[in-house]
């Protein structure tokens, strides 16, 4: 389809067997008289589902035009139909539905791909084994009111689109941050060293031998100073995200530079650093408490971060959020010594050592106060509020 210069609005449109007969007389009319239409308008997909499939739901199904002639109207007119099987219920004896079965045979052939817009985990892991030529949509129906929980869903590998709830159609600015991965065709047969951030000074996984084999699925995040932020999968469920040399592009890709912030944050407790968020959460490296870390972003309940430990090579990889704090031990302490100071006890005449330690089930930290090494009290600071309290 053509890009115009100030951009090409697609529609998505339902009712694929419902309204067969409708689109039979709308379409010709919209290919032979595009003057009738704005040209920043295009049809980007016709969604829908027959009566009485099982693989339906969520979305009323209708129409009993015959699939055979909805699938070649579709393709005459290089529109891609996506079947609508958002049933949440689903249960491993209704994967075998003779009907459902069917139609994805039917649909997963033509010059133009097919998809198939999908609520439930189980039926994303039988499609895309069963029937890997259709592409796969996250359904609206999954109810993501939360935008992390949609940053989560943006950021899973087996699905196309994502439809978000209509409840963050007005959060244009959160939208408008969201990564935009890119599936780039890599020259094949090629292999390339993986690091964990942008540089050969960055921990290598894989005991030091992380690679990535062009051959693979590979998905592109962005670039910065040379070097390509990706993901890539290892075995069917363990993933990895990575850096590459920027040299291992084919010449005609266009990747942006990634924006991350630079943000300074605590561990609050001892916490695993993962390069694979989204599937095996598997650790490459665990990061003690009250350590100093710079927050990149963030994706659903993860943070990217990189960590430069003493000594050691620099790291990027993912730490649940839950687990960071934006203020450091001495942060805490300091809270405490006002804490203190305005209940009449002088914590700087007295001499007074503390332990600082955080406590996930109040998240709060618990600041014990010695004086010549005796226990003396404990002052609560809230981590969220920064407020301090003596008992």
């Amino acid at each position: 389809m053509v890009q115009h210069e100030r951009g090409t609005a697609y529609y998505h449109l339902p009712g694929l067997f419902e309204f067969y007969e409708l689109y039979r007389v709308f379409l010709p009319l919209f290919r032979e008289h595009r003057e009738y239409f704005y040209d920043w308008c295009e049809i980007g997909s016709v969604y829908g589902a027959p009566a009485d499939c099982i693989w339906g739901g969520g979305r009323t199904g209708f129409g009993d035009a015959q699939p055979h002639r909805v699938l070649a109207l579709m393709q005459e007119y290089g529109i891609s139909a996506r079947l609508t099987f958002s049933n949440s219920l689903l249960r491993e004896e209704h994967l075998t539905d003779p009907k459902c079965n069917a139609l994805c045979a039917q649909f997963a052939q033509g010059s133009v791909q097919n998809g198939v817009i999908v609520h439930s985990d189980l039926l994303v892991d039988y499609l895309q084994e069963h029937y890997p030529e259709l592409y796969l949509v996250s359904s609206t129906t999954k109810v993501l009111t939360e935008f992390a929980q949609l940053e989560a869903e943006t950021a899973r590998p087996e699905f196309r689109y994502v439809v978000p709830d209509f409840r963050l159609n007005k959060a244009l600015a959160q939208l408008d941050s969201l990564p935009q991965p890119q599936n780039i065709k890599f020259t094949s047969n090629k292999k390339y060293a993986v690091y964990s951030g942008p540089g050969e000074n960055y921990f290598r996984s894989g005991n030091g031998k992380a690679a990535v084999s062009t051959n693979d699925w590979i998905q592109v995040f962005g670039r910065e100073n040379g070097w390509i932020m990706l993901q890539y999968d290892i075995t069917s469920d363990h993933m990895r995200i990575g850096w590459i040399q920027e040299s291992a592009l084919p010449k005609n890709a266009n990747v942006s530079d990634v924006q991350f912030s630079q943000a300074k944050v605590w561990t609050k407790v001892s916490s695993n650093l993962t390069d694979d968020p989204l599937f095996s959460a598997a650790a490459i490296s665990a990061i003690p408490a009250n350590t100093e870390v710079t927050r990149l972003a963030t994706m659903g309940t993860w943070t990217y971060v990189e960590w430069n430990a003493a000594n050691a090579q620099p790291m990027r990889g993912f730490v649940q959020s839950a687990n960071l704090t934006n203020l450091s031990a001495d942060d805490v302490q300091t809270i405490a010594v006002r804490t203190l100071l305005a209940s009449g006890f002088n914590a700087v005449e007295q001499e007074a050592s503390y332990s600082c330690l955080y406590d996930p089930e109040t998240a709060r930290w618990s600041v014990v106060v010695y004086v010549q090494h005796k226990y003396q009290t404990v002052v609560w600071v809230d981590d969220a509020t920064g407020e301090g309290t003596i008992g």
